[in-house]
């Protein structure tokens, strides 16, 4: 199985790589282009984009399981943990053969997210079944690092997609003043904004971040590395339908993408099997749920 997916921004997106001072920077690689000279590129980081697919795609598959009764769902911290972040690996605790075996067969075998993305438990790694590939932009610099992938003729140079975006973070109690139907004690507010000036050294922040503008696109992929079973190609079809968006300070008008198959094909039989395996597994996914991973 390989899905080849082409990212579209709609919002400005922001993959961060680190701040200095109020600026946040995005990641960024260098590549060799054809001539031999070096350039450094924007990119989606598979991890990124695997992150978000990992969030997705859990809350997607309790949600399948529950339907309108996901807020009541009973879940074990550790399974939680595993599901949402991929676990936590220690140092103690070693894993035993027979007890890799059991979390492979008897646990991950009912909660698909796990088996298809892996996890860690104690210290041992349970490997995923899919490879996400890295995103890159469809510039005249990249065209011979993606064409395997996608290509189309584009007149968009690298330093024509790069935006700044300002974020501020401030105090508005005089906004509150201003609303009728509000009471407050004005001098108890004037108290609580002078500590916390003094505390935090300021009331109002402004931020940068770099950014991609909207309407530039990115190709990565997903490759199946060790065979998936027809439910879990239907829940990866079912999550990739979901993302919606990608980066940092998504809250924040930021993020936005539209996701494109560039190779698709019929995906509705996968996704009527992993339909129908929820429907005839709900009760044994249920049970797992319940159970943490260092109990096996």
């Amino acid at each position: 199985m390989l899905v080849k997916i082409l990212i579209t921004t709609k919002e400005p997106l922001s993959v961060g790589l680190e701040s200095i001072g109020i600026k946040t920077l995005l990641y960024k690689i260098p590549i060799v282009l054809k001539n031999g000279e070096t350039k450094e590129i924007p990119i989606i980081p598979g991890n990124s984009f695997r992150g978000v697919l990992r969030d997705t795609m859990a809350k997607l598959f309790i949600m399948d399981v529950c339907g309108e009764n996901s807020d009541k769902i009973e879940i074990d911290p550790g399974t939680a943990l595993s599901m949402f972040s991929g676990g936590v690996l220690s140092r103690k605790g070693a894993t035993k053969v027979n007890s890799v075996h059991k979390l492979i067969h008897e646990f991950a075998r009912f909660l698909l997210p796990l088996s298809i993305l892996g996890f860690a438990v104690s210290n041992t790694i349970i490997p995923g079944k899919i490879k996400v590939g890295c995103g890159y932009p469809v510039v005249k610099e990249t065209k011979e690092l993606i064409e395997d992938i996608y290509w189309k003729d584009t007149k968009i140079e690298l330093e024509d997609i790069y935006t700044t975006v300002l974020l501020t973070r401030k105090n508005d109690m005089s906004k509150i003043s201003k609303i009728d139907k509000i009471q407050y004690d004005e001098k108890e507010a004037d108290n609580y904004l002078k500590s916390e000036s003094e505390e935090t050294g300021a009331l109002q922040q402004r931020m940068i971040r770099e950014a991609i503008i909207p309407n530039v696109d990115f190709v990565t992929y997903i490759r199946e590395i060790i065979p998936l079973k027809l439910e879990e190609k239907g829940l990866l079809w079912k999550t990739l339908e979901e993302i919606d968006s990608l980066g940092g300070s998504v809250v924040r008008g930021l993020g936005s993408v539209k996701l494109s198959f560039l190779n698709s094909k019929d995906s509705e039989n996968e996704k009527k099997a992993y339909e129908d395996f929820v429907c005839a597994e709900r009760e044994n996914i249920k049970e797992q749920l319940k159970k943490s991973p260092t109990d096996f």
